[in-house]
């Protein structure tokens, strides 16, 4: 049972999918189908790729493409939610996710699942 929890956990982490692809604008505070699109880079995944959408204090709105570690430093210090829009950072790992204030922690919710399925399963 060990291993089959182990494969789960792996598969939930990773993922065999084409690069994460976000939105890429200095000073858009809207998106629509003309705006810039990046596929994240290699150093990107490697560092677990997330998309941005940073707000910084005079409220000049930035999209592209970041990592889990500046996603969790800022969860820490000023994660952007409704009434508190300035000077923060937002993540998501979705494609083309950097358009609101709202996360996807979709990786997360699969592993919670998974570890729920693995429990009634005993």
């Amino acid at each position: 049972m060990n291993k089959m929890f182990c494969i789960i956990v792996a598969l939930c982490l990773f993922s065999l999918t084409d690069a994460l692809k976000c939105y890429d604008c200095s000073d858009c505070d809207k998106v629509n189908e003309d705006t810039n699109s990046e596929s994240c880079n290699i150093i990107h995944e490697a560092a677990g790729a997330r998309c941005l959408k940073s707000i910084d204090s005079a409220g000049v709105v930035r999209r592209g493409c970041g990592n889990q570690f500046t996603c969790t430093v800022t969860d820490a210090v000023n994660e952007c939610t409704p009434g508190n829009e300035l000077s923060c950072i937002t993540c998501c790992d979705g494609d083309l996710c950097n358009t609101a204030i709202t996360r996807t922690p979709i990786k997360f919710t699969m592993l919670f699942i998974a570890v729920i399925m693995l429990r009634f399963l005993k």
